[in-house]
């Protein structure tokens, strides 16, 4: 007689990604201001110069949100996105658009915004074995209802959890 065993992956879409994290923000203390569901179009944007471009560039990114302390902004497919990590790079090495940033966000929002806010980049997905980015966190769902977050370390929590700047705070 033989046993078999089934094991069943679930396969993510970019709309279950969306959804987890929809879901995990609710519990955060972030002020959402931009979350685009896939397909979606985000009403904001951000116009900044990429060093060594003689040209602006404007980029929407699928989420932005701020905090007491921090902005973040994000972008999010079901696996590691080579060409996310470039448009975040090119954000982040950037000399204009932290400032221009500031000035978008400045007046959005119900939350006081904050005075000197650090500049917090995430790629959301959920593959687990994804290359690390130097500069980059990344929040891995998992099918477990836990959520890994990397950045110079990895650290793994519950979706329930309600500070994402505590979380990053530890695997800094």
């Amino acid at each position: 007689m033989m046993a078999y065993c089934l094991v069943v992956k679930k396969i993510y879409y970019e709309i279950d990604v969306f959804n987890d994290l929809r879901s995990f923000l609710s519990n955060t203390q972030l002020e959402v201001l931009q979350l685009v569901p896939p397909g979606g179009q985000a009403p904001l944007s951000l116009t900044f110069t990429p060093n060594g471009a003689e040209r602006p560039k404007t980029v929407y990114p699928d989420l932005i949100a701020f905090d007491s302390t921090s902005i973040y902004l994000g972008e999010l497919k079901p696996r590691f996105s080579k060409a996310d990590v470039e448009k975040l790079m090119s954000i982040k090495s950037s000399k204009d658009a932290f400032k221009k940033i500031c000035q978008t966000l400045q007046n959005k929002g119900d939350s006081p915004f904050p005075d000197k806010p650090k500049l917090v980049f995430l790629l959301v997905h959920t593959q687990e074995n994804a290359p690390q980015v130097e500069g980059i966190f990344q929040l891995v769902f998992q099918v477990n209802n836990n959520i890994i977050i990397s950045g110079t370390k990895k650290a793994s929590f519950l979706k329930t959890s309600n500070s994402l700047n505590n979380v990053i705070q530890i695997v800094s």
